[in-house]
Parts: structure tokens; C-alpha cells; sequence
């Protein structure tokens, strides 16, 4: 019972456009192929066009009258003033115009003339506004809006055009209807207004942006990317590029334990697994999951190495490189790259695999492709063996967190725009205009999948992208506004016609928008 219930709404609709454009075609074709006008034929136009402008319009009518008790001159109010226009008129030109003559002819008419006859009629005026703005209140909706926040700047323009839109339209309505009839071509007023209404009904302006990063925003979910509100206009901007291990490394792999005589491996598992977490250091926090319940650790200290030390219990425990824990490694251990202590000794030693990705130069060679200068940033022990290879025009060592920011503010400082690629919680992330987390969402930046680095260039393409094609279909349906808007006040146009382009500059603007989906 719930279903049919919450079906019927969207049933009704669908029926009412059906309605409106079965009756409003036959009125659109009469209108426009004068040999099938035959003798009263604008009597059935009438009869036709009626149910089409007062029921089939009545979602459009009540919107606006919605809108008007909220002080809102939105497009709705446009819209149903557009049909009302056009069916009103047409009624006092069949009755008291002679417009309802046998002798009435109805001549094809692109360019509104200046000499046309008091009797015109506009009933596929009518007809065409009220189907094409209950199909876009149909269909616009199931489209995927996302509204962006103040730091887009296409919409903070979309917002201003889209609040003096409406008002705009209908003052300059009423001028353009004041006018010709003051020039005493009151048969130009009514069209050249009405042409105005007409053009105007189907708001693109408002269309264009949310369109376009909603569809922007499903490219890169479905490509396991994470782009925030920001990172479109930041990556139109960027001209530096900060990589690291993050995004250059493969993966880091446990390939080997060696435990010390009286130590069980679970024990040391649990204490390295405890410590790995807390380690900005890939190769140490590789071991965060080698327990399944790890103990908890108190009096936490990390080191510039990434090197931690905590208690837990009442052991004092370390994790860390054996160089920057200080500590000498028993030859049962062999030589392991990290090692895990407690009670002064040397517990179990840890060996990890790690390498530069096979990926990476061909990712360095697509952002150069992209206009951009990658800049390595990394720990000076491993910077020449990165480096190696790769495309780079600067390599800079860094110590710490402080020292990668200092690096970024003083890129920033050059006049660069920055973008940083780096793990979560990175500190240079911060302090860059794009920030790019690798394995976690950034809110104000782009995130990437962690180990997929030629995810990198796509996903600054597509930012890119979501802008671009944001401010052309923002840059088209204001052009459309600010070209058709006057030329329809002169008089140039027939109302007809302004009625079919406006809702094609909607339609091409949405449908643009949604190739970022592909």
C-alpha cells in the first residue's frame, strides 16, 4: 500500500506531461504549417491550448504563487507569467480583436515584424512554455545536483546571477512593454514582451555549476577518488607539484620476524602493532596491523625519524629504525630494518620490502604533460635513490614535518601555487593551496587511493575539468541571457522562437555537464 501511495505523485506528473503535450502538438503544428489552417482552426487551437495553460501549467502557477508570498521572483514566477502572457493575450485578440475571424491567417515567423497584425494570437507560445517547463521540472531534478560551497567561484557567480535574474526579466519586461507602446507600436509591445517572458523561463544560470560538479564528483567516486569542493579551482591554478614517498613508494611489505631467545613473537607482535600506529613513517606504521588486539601505550613520544617510544604496562617499549633508537643489534637478529625494544634490550628484529613504484616515472612525466613542475620532497637518506631516474626538477631533502613545511611556504613564497602530495596528517598538507592525501579524503583537497599513484594525473585532470566546464556552461547561459534578453526587448525575435531556445540552452548546458560522467 506504501508503494502505490508514494508512486502516484510521480504517476501524476508523468500523466499531466503526457497530457500537455498531446494536447499542445497539434496546437504547435497548426500554428506552424499555415497550409493545414483551415476555416476557424484557431478556435481548436483554443479548446486545445485551454487545459494545457490552467490544468497541464498548474505545477508551474502554484510554485509561483509560492514564490511571489515569499518575495521570490524565481523561474517559476517567470514561467507562469510567460504562459499566462501568451493565453491571456491570445483570448482578448480572439474576442475582441477579430483574431476569431474565418479570415484569420497565422503567417511563419522567425523575426518578429515590426508592422504585424493587432489580431496575432500566441497560443503555441502557450503551449511550448508550459511543456517545456513541466519537463524540466520533471527531469532536472532526477539530474545529480551538488551544491559547492564559497570557495568555487563559479558559484558564488551562479548565486548573484541566478538572485537578479528573475527580477532583471521582469523589469525588463515591463520596459520593453512600456516602450512600444509609448512608441505607439503596441503591436511590438505585446511580442517583444512576451519574447522576453519566453526566453527567460528556464533558468540555466542556476543549472550550470551544481550540474556540473555533481557529475564532476561521480567521476571521481567511481574511480576510487576523492575530490573536495576546493580542489577544482585550486587545480586550474597550480603550477608545483611536492611528491614524496607517499605517493612514489610501493606499498611497504613485512617480509620477515626474527625474535630474541625468551621472547615469544606474539609478544612482540603486540607491542610493535601498539607503536606502529602512532609513526608517520611508512615502513613503521606497515606494522600497525600485526596483532589483532594490541596492548595500550601511554607517555607516547615520536621521534624526527618517525622512531616511537611509549610504556605500556610497565615496560618501557621503542619501535624504530636501530640507528635512531640507539641501540645495538645482537647477531641472532641479523640486520633488520626496524627493531622493537624493551627493558633496554633488543626484542625481535623486523625486516620490510619497499622500492620506488614501477609507476612512477610515467606518473612524473604526466604531470609535466599537464604544465606542472615536480618538485621531490623526502628524507635526505633516501632523496638520491627517489630521485633517481625521475623527471624532477628539484630535489629537496627534508629532515621532519617543520622542515617539509617551511619547504612549501617558501614555494609559496616564490609566487608558486602548491600542491602537495603526501599520507594522511602530513603537516606540509596543510600548508599547501592543494592538498593531495594518499589513502584518506581530504576535505579541502583531492584523496588518492594509497598505492595507485597514476590515479595522480586524473584526478588533477578531472578537478580541472569540474571548473572548466562549470564556467562554460555558466559563461553560456549568461551569454544566452545577456544576448537574447535585449535582442527579444527590441522586437527582433518572434516569442516562438525565444520560447524553443530557451529550454535548449538549459538542456545543452545540463547535457554537457553530465559528460564528466563519462
Amino acid at each position: 500500500m506504501a508503494t502505490v501511495t508514494a508512486a502516484a505523485p510521480a504517476d501524476r506528473e508523468w500523466t499531466r506531461l503526457v497530457t500537455v503535450i498531446g494536447f499542445g502538438l497539434p496546437v504547435l503544428v497548426l500554428a506552424v504549417v499555415p497550409p493545414l489552417q483551415y476555416p476557424y482552426w484557431q478556435w481548436t487551437a483554443l479548446v486545445l491550448t485551454t487545459p494545457v495553460a490552467t490544468w497541464g501549467a498548474w505545477p508551474i502557477h502554484r510554485a509561483a504563487l509560492r514564490g511571489l508570498r515569499r518575495g521570490d521572483a524565481g523561474p517559476d514566477v517567470v514561467t507562469a507569467l510567460a504562459v499566462a502572457w501568451a493565453y491571456g493575450w491570445s483570448l482578448w485578440a480572439m474576442f475582441f480583436a477579430g483574431a476569431g475571424t474565418t479570415e484569420h491567417t497565422h503567417p511563419v515567423e522567425l523575426l518578429a515584424p515590426r508592422a504585424s497584425v493587432t489580431a496575432q494570437i500566441y497560443f503555441e507560445v502557450a503551449v511550448v512554455v508550459a511543456g517545456a517547463g513541466l519537463a524540466l521540472r520533471r527531469y532536472l531534478p532526477r539530474v545529480e545536483h551538488h551544491d559547492p560551497g564559497e570557495a568555487f567561484p563559479p558559484a558564488r557567480t551562479a548565486r548573484w546571477a541566478g538572485r537578479w535574474y528573475g527580477p532583471v526579466t521582469l523589469c525588463l519586461t515591463g520596459a520593453a512593454t512600456g516602450f512600444w507602446c509609448g512608441a505607439e507600436l503596441p503591436t511590438v509591445a505585446v511580442p517583444a514582451g512576451l519574447a522576453v517572458l519566453a526566453i527567460a523561463a528556464p533558468l540555466a544560470v542556476t543549472e550550470a555549476v551544481p550540474v556540473a560538479v555533481a557529475a564532476g564528483l561521480r567521476r571521481a567516486a567511481a574511480t576510487g577518488v576523492v575530490v573536495g569542493e576546493e580542489a577544482a579551482p585550486a587545480a586550474a591554478a597550480v603550477d608545483t607539484i611536492v611528491l614524496g614517498r607517499a605517493l612514489l613508494h610501493r606499498p611497504v611489505a613485512v617480509t620477515g620476524i626474527t625474535v630474541a631467545r625468551g621472547t615469544a613473537e606474539g609478544d612482540a607482535l603486540a607491542v610493535a602493532a601498539a607503536l606502529a600506529g602512532h609513526s608517520p613513517d611508512a615502513r613503521i606504521s606497515a606494522l600497525a596491523g600485526a596483532a589483532a588486539f594490541p596492548p595500550s601505550v601511554s607517555d607516547l613520544a615520536v621521534d624526527a625519524a618517525g622512531s616511537v617510544r611509549a610504556t605500556t604496562g610497565a615496560r618501557h617499549v621503542a619501535l624504530g629504525p636501530p640507528a635512531a633508537l640507539g641501540v645495538e643489534v645482537p647477531d641472532a637478529l641479523g640486520t633488520p630494518d626496524l627493531v622493537v625494544v624493551w627493558d633496554g634490550q633488543v626484542r625481535a628484529g623486523f625486516t620490510v620490502e619497499t622500492g620506488r613504484h614501477p609507476g612512477a616515472a610515467a606518473v612524473v612525466a604526466e604531470l609535466r604533460r599537464l604544465g606542472l613542475i615536480p618538485v621531490l620532497l623526502t628524507a635526505a637518506d633516501e632523496a638520491d635513490s627517489l630521485a633517481d631516474g625521475l623527471d624532477v626538477d628539484v630535489v629537496l631533502p627534508a629532515a621532519g614535518p617543520a622542515a617539509k613545511v617551511a619547504v612549501v611556504r617558501r614555494l609559496r613564497a616564490d609566487g608558486h601555487t602548491v600542491a602537495v602530495v603526501a599520507g594522511p596528517g602530513a603537516a606540509h598538507l596543510e600548508a599547501a593551496d592543494l592538498p593531495v592525501a594518499v589513502g584518506a579524503p581530504s576535505v579541502r583537497g583531492i584523496g588518492l587511493p594509497a598505492g595507485a599513484p597514476e590515479a595522480l594525473p586524473g584526478a588533477l585532470r578531472l578537478a580541472r575539468r569540474i571548473t572548466g566546464t562549470a564556467e562554460i556552461g555558466l559563461a553560456v547561459a549568461l551569454g544566452a541571457a545577456l544576448v537574447g534578453l535585449p535582442v527579444a526587448a527590441a522586437g527582433l525575435i518572434h516569442p516562438l522562437l525565444a520560447a524553443v531556445v530557451g529550454p535548449g540552452v538549459t538542456a545543452a548546458v545540463v547535457l554537457n555537464a553530465l559528460r564528466l560522467r563519462r
